[in-house]
């Protein structure tokens, strides 16, 4: 099944980097984990349909995921940061991967990618 996904995951962990989501879990502290709630009220216009790229990165172990009760009783995920993301995140240098992986999924440098099979064809 994730053949036919490849992108699937480069692109949640954009969207992630983009909205700054990695960076407010990790704000949060080392080791502690987020109701989705918490994050997106610090994202200007985020719904809380967050968690749905949040899944697939807690999928990957980019995230971790665990679930409690709310006061309602009804199970809420908690996510928080894994060990990887850290080179998602800026270090003490300032630096990071992230726009790197950016770059990466860039419509630019994506498009290119279209035009493999014709190269290859005309043997460029």
């Amino acid at each position: 099944m994730e053949l036919g996904f490849f992108t699937c995951l480069p692109m949640a962990i954009n969207a992630a980097i983009e909205l700054d989501a990695i960076q407010i879990i990790a704000n949060v502290g080392d080791g502690l984990q987020v109701f989705p709630s918490q994050i997106v009220s610090q994202i200007p216009n985020a719904t809380i349909t967050l968690e749905r790229i949040l899944t697939v990165l807690a999928s990957h172990s980019l995230v971790s995921c665990s679930v409690t009760a709310n006061k309602n009783g009804k199970p809420e995920r908690l996510y928080g940061l894994t060990f990887v993301c850290k080179y998602l995140l800026q270090n003490k240098d300032g630096l990071s991967l992230a726009p790197l992986a950016l770059m990466n999924q860039d419509k630019v440098f994506i498009n290119t990618w279209h035009y493999l099979k014709d190269d290859i064809l005309e043997g460029s």
